[in-house]
């Protein structure tokens, strides 16, 4: 919930990139990446009301990505 940007009254659309790649038995197969936030597709803030405002997601987004391991197929945090 808490890295959701629906949590502070953001619309959001293209924060996922779905990729397909051919593994070594020969199959396609497809998996699914989070996108760093500048290549989201829409982002509308203030779109409904949130529980909280936009500075302190972005607060609380930092201080998770500070505090965790990035996943495969996902970028560090900076």
């Amino acid at each position: 919930m808490l890295t959701n940007p629906v949590y502070a009254g953001a619309y959001v659309y293209g924060s996922l990139a779905i990729e397909r790649y051919v593994d070594e038995p020969a199959r396609v197969r497809k998996r699914t990446r989070r996108l760093p936030r500048s290549e989201w597709g829409v982002v509308i803030r203030e779109h409904h009301q949130g529980f909280i405002d936009w500075e302190t997601f972005e607060a609380n987004q930092a201080r998770i990505a500070s505090n965790t391991h990035p996943r495969r197929h996902q970028p560090e945090a900076r």
